[in-house]
């Protein structure tokens, strides 16, 4: 079980444990820190992720910005990913296909399962789904990876 699951699980007993957990991931990552992330549910090789409709993430449309849709599709993949990876491999992305289905004008969700992932392979591709309150998608990502040997 990896670190992250085991700090997720341990924090998740006590009642501001889940906000502790998301400051200390907000901190790992600061870049992401303006999504203001709430990680709904961790486990290993699973993540998802929520994050509020609020104006600091709005475009000229009033919706998400596409720009904070795919940072949230990056860190659900890459908290999914630390979770599945063996110990000895390591891996960095190297390229993206994003879908934008529709405008976010509701609260998402985005979640990634990487139990199924080959991680002896040199490249694999980690597939993200970004869904509104009404479970409809918004965003699909696929990021393609590189793994290798630490």
């Amino acid at each position: 079980m990896s670190n992250y699951v085991k700090l997720y699980k341990r924090l998740s007993k006590f009642p501001a444990g889940t906000s502790i957990f998301n400051i200390a991931l907000s901190r790992k990552s600061p870049y992401v820190s303006q999504l203001k992330p709430k990680v709904s549910e961790l486990r290993q090789g699973y993540a998802q992720i929520d994050i509020a409709k609020r104006k600091a993430l709005h475009n000229h449309l009033g919706t998400i910005d596409s720009n904070a849709l795919f940072t949230l599709s990056q860190l659900t993949m890459g908290l999914s990913i630390e979770t599945a990876i063996p110990k000895n491999r390591r891996w960095i992305p190297v390229g993206a296909n994003v879908e934008y289905v529709k405008l976010a004008q509701t609260a998402v969700t985005a979640t990634c399962d990487c139990t199924d992932l080959d991680f002896g392979q040199d490249n694999i591709e980690v597939s993200v789904t970004v869904k509104d309150t009404n479970g409809e998608p918004v965003q699909r990502a696929v990021i393609q990876l590189n793994v290798s040997a630490k």
